[in-house]
């Protein structure tokens, strides 16, 4: 995965060298909501939980890139349960999660006070399945190469906080399966402007 991360770096290091511009705004978002799974992982899990952090920077209002941590938790259908528990002991269930960290890029359309934008991009994820049993907890955890493909709506508070609805779909290739795993991300949010690194540098 060493590539996979000189790729991410090097993605930061162009937004970070970017010319700066008096219409360019730097950000911190913290969105929180619901993982719907689809394919493969809806056979066998139920939705769950789904918190992103990112940071964002517009080099004009409609164009910028993005850096995203995910969180994602499914817990394990009755049927996949119920076939656990023989195994493993009375109350044994399976857990999945995944970390995903994603770099995008951002195209949006401001409109007053609402700015609707589209959102692609790719990164490294990490998926573990838990089997959690009276004894103990069962560790399987992965790293992949996956993508994001998303929208949403910003709304502008003030000039420095705004709230919004973001909808993302993940994805990556599950090697120990040989088949993609998908799920989509519905989130409402919240996010803060930062001072651009050249406001310092302004009279």
């Amino acid at each position: 995965m060493r590539h996979h991360a000189l790729i991410i770096a090097a993605a930061l290091l162009v937004a970070y060298a970017a010319p700066l511009h008096a219409e360019s705004k730097t950000s911190f978002g913290l969105h929180g909501g619901i993982a719907v799974p689809h394919g493969p992982l809806f056979d066998t899990a139920r939705g769950g939980l789904a918190i992103e952090a990112s940071v964002q920077h517009m080099f004009r209002p409609r164009m910028g890139v993005g850096l995203s941590a995910t969180f994602d938790d499914f817990h394990a259908t009755d049927r996949v349960n119920a076939a656990v528990e023989p195994v493993y002991g009375t109350g044994s269930h399976e857990v999945f999660t995944n970390w995903s960290y994603v770099v995008y890029g951002i195209a949006a359309l401001p409109v007053g006070r609402a700015t609707p934008y589209l959102r692609a991009g790719t990164g490294v994820y990490n998926p573990k399945l838990q089997i959690r049993t009276p004894n103990g907890i069962l560790n399987d955890t992965r790293q992949e190469w996956g993508y994001l493909a998303g929208t949403g709506v910003s709304y502008v508070l003030t000039p420095k906080v705004s709230v919004g609805i973001d909808g993302a779909w993940h994805q990556f290739h599950d090697g120990s399966i040989g088949r993609q795993v998908s799920w989509t991300n519905v989130k409402l949010g919240l996010t803060l402007a930062l001072p651009n690194p050249g406001d310092a540098l302004q009279p």
